[in-house]
């Protein structure tokens, strides 16, 4: 499972919401026009009409409420969304930095061992008696040993 997945959902759940919410506003207007016209048409036919008047009006006012819990939502989980967005942001770059982190010991630990490697090189060639006696007399056949010798270590 990929950590950017969890901003992912949240943009998504965050254009879902919002697009459900508009359409659950765009339906509720059109119920209000609904009853609108229903309360006049109730006008109209007069004493006749009255009951229908009643059922149009308790229809806008469910339409009213439906106002109030889809603006209720809306701030919620857009709040809610948001905070989901602001806390995949920052784990993600807690992971980024957690892996440039590791990355960089793990640079540090390969210099370190070549260093350590490196010394020891050095440590064997001083301490090998060929180079030694190279170093004392100067002498070619020595020159020569010690270049055989240093040709085993290199390639040890």
């Amino acid at each position: 499972m990929r950590p950017e997945r969890i901003l992912e959902l949240s943009e998504r759940l965050t254009t879902v919401a919002g697009d459900k919410i508009r359409e659950i506003a765009t339906v509720n207007r059109s119920a209000k026009m609904l009853a609108i016209n229903a309360l006049i048409e109730a006008a109209r036919a007069g004493e006749a009409g009255r009951g229908f008047a009643i059922v149009a009006d308790a229809f806008k006012s469910i339409s009213l409420e439906i106002d109030g819990v889809a603006a209720a939502l809306e701030s919620e989980v857009s709040a809610d969304l948001k905070e989901l967005s602001v806390i995949g942001g920052a784990i993600m770059a807690q992971m980024r930095g957690q892996r440039l982190a590791d990355l960089a010991l793990n640079a540090i630990d390969i210099i370190d061992r070549n260093l350590y490697e490196r010394t020891c090189d050095v440590r064997w060639w001083a301490t090998d008696s060929a180079i030694v006696d190279c170093v004392a007399t100067g002498g070619e056949a020595q020159a020569r040993l010690a270049s055989e010798r240093l040709g085993v270590i290199l390639d040890a």
